[in-house]
């Protein structure tokens, strides 16, 4: 694990944390999903510096973010019981691999504590045996209708 660096990230990381995004769109390309609004993204990215946290990984040797992961306390839409909600984790291709991975939902147990977490997937990305693997168990899908 020396060879990353994880870090909660700043207002100074945002812009490398967009770009990031950009790539993770770009990664989407066949699901059909509307184009970005930078606007937005940035107005988001601001909202979880603020209210949440986005923990971010590089390389020891350079200062590209390679994956990050962002989430928030909220509660249930029914009860005032906390939860955290993971609102997008993304690692470069080249640089997936389970311990990216799971430092990277480590950093939001290690600050939910014993409150519950929720990971929605909703890029068709298979990722069912490493989140079982954590821990984590199956809800139920993600559905759309275009």
């Amino acid at each position: 694990m020396d060879k990353y660096k994880f870090y909660q990230a700043n207002e100074k990381d945002l812009d490398n944390v967009y770009e990031l995004l950009k790539k993770f769109k770009r990664d989407l390309r066949d699901l059909n999903l509307p184009d970005i609004s930078e606007d937005k993204v940035f107005k988001l990215l601001d909202m979880l510096i603020t209210k949440g946290k986005i923990i971010c990984c590089s390389l020891n040797d350079n200062e590209e973010i390679i994956g990050c992961i962002a989430f928030y306390k909220t509660t249930h839409w029914w009860s005032d019981t906390p939860l955290y909600n993971i609102h997008f984790v993304y690692v470069l291709p080249e640089h997936r691999n389970f311990i990216i991975f799971r430092n990277l939902l480590g950093a939001v147990q290690k600050i939910a504590k014993k409150d519950a977490i929720n990971l929605s997937i909703s890029t068709k990305l298979n990722i069912d045996p490493v989140l079982e693997k954590l821990g984590f168990e199956d809800m139920g899908k993600n559905w759309r209708f275009n």
